[in-house]
């Protein structure tokens, strides 16, 4: 399939980040700032979170955090007895299994519970290094660089964000979740901080969350005539 982005800025990320950004601040104001956790936990607190409403994956997230005083006694905790407490995430026991195995793995690789040592490594090697864990997928690793104390610049790319880069005509309809974060990490301009694609990541979020949503309000969207969906939507209204 190909994509006619001639009517489109030269790099539509920046377009729709800059738009986005400019309507947060005119509704809301100012962007706040991340709660910063350490590694391991911003990779539970992710896998929790997908394809989950965020306030379940927090409640699941803060029940998990209360419970128990440290991860290294999460480790000793069954898949089963996990899946029990982060109930009602979606996907709970495979998630519980994925938590658990990784907790492990990484006990067994380094001979303990930190990720820290990832601070020595690229950006790419630190993903590369995540993704061979047990439930981290593209999306978790680069939550865990961008959003925890290591504080690497990673576009963190959700379902969110996924409808709504397929709506623009930005990656292909039926692209997997890798190609599409290639894709779209291809577009990431040099000039982006780590805290740039963290407000990125939220404003595509909430856009997803408020308007471009499964059944999306095509006629207040600020990135209607950049969208081949919307247009095409729009015209036949």
């Amino acid at each position: 399939m190909q994509f006619d982005l001639a009517f489109m800025e030269p790099n539509p990320l920046v377009e729709v980040h800059f738009r986005l950004l400019k309507a947060h601040v005119r509704t809301h104001g100012p962007l706040g700032r991340w709660i910063t956790f350490d590694p391991i936990t911003q990779m539970v607190h992710a896998v929790l979170d997908g394809r989950t409403r965020e306030d379940i994956s927090k409640r699941a997230f803060r029940k998990l955090c209360g419970r128990f005083t440290s991860w290294d006694d999460l480790r000793h905790v069954s898949p089963d007895a996990i899946a029990y407490l982060i109930q009602p995430v979606t996907f709970a026991d495979n998630k519980a299994a994925q938590i658990s195995a990784a907790l492990h793995r990484i006990h067994y690789l380094r001979g303990a519970l930190s990720l820290d040592f990832l601070a020595g490594y690229s950006v790419e090697a630190a993903r590369a290094w995540l993704e061979a864990l047990p439930g981290v997928g593209p999306k978790v690793s680069a939550a865990v660089v961008n959003f925890s104390t290591l504080g690497m610049p990673a576009l963190v790319v959700d379902s969110h964000y996924q409808r709504i880069a397929k709506r623009l005509g930005v990656v292909a309809s039926k692209a997997s979740d890798r190609a599409v974060d290639r894709s779209l990490a291809r577009l990431v301009p040099g000039w982006m901080t780590t805290d740039d694609l963290q407000q990125n990541y939220f404003l595509v979020k909430r856009h997803g969350q408020t308007v471009c949503h499964h059944s999306p309000n095509c006629r207040v969207c600020v990135l209607k005539d950049l969208c081949l969906f919307g247009r095409r939507r729009c015209d036949g209204f």
